[in-house]
Formats: C-alpha cells, sequence, structure tokens
C-alpha cells in the first residue's frame, strides 16, 4: 500500500504528537480566549494603523474559530488512534513496533534489537501501521490521501 510521501510524514508527525495533541489544543483555546476577550490590545488595520471595535470583534471571532477547529481536529485524530489501537493491538506485530516507536520513542535500533527483527522488518511494518492510519484518518476527514494534509 503506497501513499504520498507528504500524506504519509504528516500522518507520522501526528502519531508522534499523539500524546500531546489534546493538551496543546486545549492550551491553545484557552490563550486564544484570552486574546479575543481581551479588549485593551485592538486589532490594528493593516494599512492605516487603525483599528475600531467592530476588527476586534471579528478578529476575536476568528482567533476563536480556529483554537476550536485545531481543538475539534485533535480530538478528531486521538479518535483515529483509537481506531489504530483496536486494530493493530498490543500482540500484533505492528502495534508492537508502533507502540515502541510513537509512544515510547524507539529509535530503530533499538526496535530491532528489543524484538530480534531486522531493519527492513521494522520499516515494512510501519509503513503497513502508518498507512492504515492515514486511510482512518483521510475517512475522518484530517487528510486527503490523493496528495494534501
Amino acid at each position: 500500500m503506497y501513499i504520498p510521501l507528504e500524506v504519509y510524514r504528516e500522518t507520522e508527525r501526528m502519531l508522534r504528537r499523539r500524546r500531546t495533541l489534546l493538551p496543546e489544543a486545549r492550551s491553545a483555546l484557552a490563550a486564544a480566549e484570552a486574546r479575543a476577550t481581551d479588549i485593551r490590545s485592538p486589532v490594528a488595520d493593516r494599512v492605516s494603523g487603525k483599528g475600531t471595535p467592530g476588527d476586534r470583534t471579528a478578529a476575536g471571532a476568528d482567533i476563536l474559530m480556529q483554537a476550536h477547529e485545531q481543538l475539534a481536529g485533535a480530538e478528531k485524530w486521538l479518535k483515529v488512534f483509537a481506531q489504530m489501537d483496536r486494530l493493530f493491538g498490543a500482540l500484533t506485530p505492528e502495534g508492537r513496533i508502533a507502540r515502541l516507536l510513537y509512544r515510547e520513542g524507539k529509535s530503530q535500533e533499538e526496535i530491532c534489537c528489543a524484538l530480534g527483527v531486522s531493519r527492513q522488518t521494522v520499516r515494512r511494518r510501519r509503513d503497513t501501521y502508518v498507512c492504515h492510519c492515514a486511510l482512518l484518518a483521510a475517512k475522518a476527514g484530517l487528510i486527503d490521501v490523493r496528495g494534501g494534509a
């Protein structure tokens, strides 16, 4: 199974960020709420340098909307990861490699030694895992497997 390289890399990046996705999104939402409600920080017009209350309201709404979208995206990714955990449990070869690689941060060489397998086996099983994850993410509307995240 093959997917475009940028999709593979984005999926793997999200797998590596699994533990931090939700806390980062919640933190960004809290920061956005603080910025959006802070009346003392006017949003300046890019040309004139002047801001109006309407500009601040619209900018605050945009900031909040982006933060809410980030949180919703993080929650969708976590659902994809939960599906992956069900598909590739800790007893499957792909599941073991994914756990060591993406949750424990082990290197490919460390995984080879720990499991007694070749680097080619680790890469092949990792590729299977990442491709399945990308397909589930595409089904959830998180990425486009035809070539864009």
